[in-house]
């Protein structure tokens, strides 16, 4: 949520609300149960299974839409470079670390 509010307020968008964020009563409602005997005889779950109780003003599919645009604009600021050496995996040095190598 923290990336979504900097993201956002950089790119000058409207606020992001996380969806599922009903509060804490109602959050443990959703859960648990409205009565307290449901908290210990779990028998029937409220909302639909598929599609959870969202905030007003929410879509089922905001979070993914923010991720999507979180990755696009992490995208966008990568670079790419060009590697000027070979890797050396180390196979032809000898570790010092009898335990976990077993050399």
């Amino acid at each position: 949520v923290d990336k979504a509010k900097g993201r956002r307020h950089d790119s000058k968008e409207a606020q992001f609300n996380f969806p599922y964020d009903l509060g804490t009563a109602r959050n443990w409602e959703e859960i648990m149960g409205r009565r307290w005997i449901t908290w210990f005889l779990p028998v029937k779950f409220g909302g639909e299974a598929v599609w959870p109780t969202l905030c007003e003003g929410a879509g089922h599919f905001d979070l993914s839409v923010e991720q999507l645009a979180q990755k696009a604009n992490k995208l966008a600021r990568s670079i790419s470079v060009q590697a000027v050496a070979d890797f050396d995996s180390g196979e032809t040095s000898r570790c010092f670390c009898r335990y976990w190598c077993g050399v």
